[in-house]
């Protein structure tokens, strides 16, 4: 699984499904109880239909560890971190 850095430091997994020519990106986070592995079905298809596809694990799911407050839970750096990865796929023609 591929890792991003928050801007706190930690290190943040997710799953990409990256279209060879997309018509748009996804950024898909999962719900509580969760995590992103049990949404490879929906990455590969929306992947297959196109669109490049990021699923974020969120702190303390699957691979994460867990936040230690919950305001680092909420923090949105990591949204924004998978974000600037999409942008930059998208930008390089869909591409890493």
């Amino acid at each position: 699984m591929p890792t991003l850095t928050a801007p706190d430091g930690t290190l943040l997994v997710y799953d990409m499904y990256e279209a060879a020519a997309p018509r748009a990106a996804v950024l898909a986070l999962h719900g509580w109880a969760d995590h992103a592995g049990r949404w490879r079905d929906v990455g590969e298809r929306l992947c297959a239909a196109g669109y490049s596809t990021y699923f974020l694990d969120l702190r303390g799911f699957s691979a994460q560890h867990a936040p230690s407050s919950p305001e680092q839970a909420l923090e949105l750096g990591k949204v924004a971190a998978v974000i600037e990865v999409s942008e930059k796929a998208w930008s390089a023609g869909g591409k890493r």
